[in-house]
C-alpha cells in the first residue's frame, strides 16, 4: 500500500509536455526510481458562464454562454447542454455535441408554461468535462400580437336607456 504519493512540477503550464521519473515511498523506505514517463499537464476546464437566455418565442428557448478563465490546458471541443424541473432526479441531455457559445431549440421537448426549469451547460476539453453552469428559469414567452379588432356597432335603443 503506498502511504504517501508527492509530485512537485517547478514551473510547469498548462499543456506543458514534460518527462518524469517517479519514486514512491512507504514505510519501508523507497522505490527504485522508475523509467521516464512523458505526462502533459491537464486540467479541468472552468465552467462555463451563462450570459443571455431568451425566450421569446413561442416554444423557442436560446441560451449563450461564454468559456469560464480557464480551458484546463486543452482546447474546448464542445458543449453539452441538459435540463430538468428542479424535483426531477435526473437531467434531460438536449444535445451532447453543442459546439457554438449559443444554443436554441424550438421546444422538440415537453415545456409547460409557467413551469419552473434549470438547464446545464458543461464545458469538454480533449481530457475532461468542466463542472456544470445552470440557470433557472420559469417557461413563458412574450404574448402573440393581438388579431386586429374590428369594433361593431351596437344595437342600442338609446330612447329606452
Amino acid at each position: 500500500m503506498i502511504s504517501t504519493f508527492l509530485a512537485t512540477p517547478f514551473n510547469l503550464e498548462l499543456s506543458d509536455e514534460t518527462i518524469v521519473k517517479v519514486i514512491i515511498t512507504n514505510s519501508e523506505g523507497d522505490s527504485a526510481e522508475s523509467e521516464p514517463i512523458s505526462i502533459t499537464l491537464y486540467m479541468v476546464p472552468d465552467a462555463p458562464v451563462i450570459t443571455r437566455k431568451d425566450r421569446d418565442v413561442r416554444g423557442k428557448i436560446t441560451i449563450s454562454w461564454v468559456d469560464g478563465p480557464s480551458n484546463g490546458g486543452s482546447d474546448i471541443t464542445h458543449y453539452r447542454l441538459a435540463y430538468k424541473k428542479p424535483d426531477d432526479a435526473s437531467e434531460t441531455v438536449l444535445n451532447n455535441r453543442v459546439t457554438e457559445k449559443e444554443y436554441s431549440t424550438l421546444s422538440g421537448f415537453d415545456l409547460v408554461i409557467g413551469d419552473e426549469y434549470i438547464f446545464y451547460v458543461t464545458a469538454v476539453n480533449d481530457q475532461f468535462e468542466s463542472e456544470t453552469s445552470s440557470l433557472r428559469l420559469f417557461y413563458s414567452f412574450k404574448p402573440d400580437a393581438p388579431e386586429q379588432v374590428s369594433t361593431v356597432e351596437s344595437e342600442i335603443d338609446h330612447e329606452s336607456v
